[in-house]
């Protein structure tokens, strides 16, 4: 299946989620708080299963985890995956007009077709530090966040005149000559324990 019809098609299941006769969504408060515009992570997964396009509760989170890694919902304070559990969930779309970020998001970078993503471990100033790294396709920006549900970058970094060389005295480490870092170089050590898109 590509990547565009399978976009498609979670665009048009979220259609029939917000539809009448779909998951309830409505302002919900928790701690005092309120959440504009959120349905329960349960009850999506209920609905799923009632209306068959999930069989198990185990293929109704992987189908909820799918619009949330399409950038179609998210959780409320970008904390949590999709879960079958008493936790809010958004629809992007419903996002109070305030909520402007400082840049791309993971989900939505992820979401783009031909994007590389992963886990890596880079040095900081004592240990090294384990960030999410997505490089959009045909980009020249890698983006660093510091978990893979952030909802906006960390740092950015033109990969237009970088280098990248194999460091061979560690497992999985890369090094990148960056015109603009002001190191120089920077060494990610990719962390292969999260299956996924692994850049490079």
């Amino acid at each position: 299946m590509s990547c565009e019809r399978s976009l498609q098609e979670l665009n048009d299941l979220s259609k029939e989620i917000r539809s009448e006769g779909g998951v309830s969504i409505k302002n919900r408060v928790y701690l005092f708080k309120t959440y504009l515009s959120c349905f329960i992570g349960y009850d999506l997964i209920d609905w799923f299963i009632k209306t068959g396009h999930a069989q198990t509760g185990a293929d109704a989170v992987k189908l909820g985890e799918d619009l949330l890694n399409a950038n179609i919902i998210h959780h409320v304070l970008d904390r949590h995956h999709f879960r079958d559990h008493y936790l809010f969930y958004r629809f992007r779309q419903d996002d109070p007009p305030n909520d402007v970020n400082s840049g791309p998001n993971v989900a939505s970078l992820k979401a783009e077709c031909g994007a590389k993503f992963s886990w890596a471990k880079s040095p900081g100033f004592v240990f090294w530090c384990k960030h999410y790294y997505v490089l959009k396709n045909e980009d020249t920006t890698l983006y660093e966040f510091k978990t893979d549900l952030d909802s906006s970058p960390y740092q950015k970094y033109d990969l237009k005149d970088a280098t990248v060389a194999v460091d061979n005295s560690a497992d999985y480490c890369i090094a990148l000559k960056l015109a603009d870092l002001q190191m120089g170089s920077m060494w990610l050590n990719l962390v292969s324990s999260y299956p996924s898109s692994v850049l490079l």
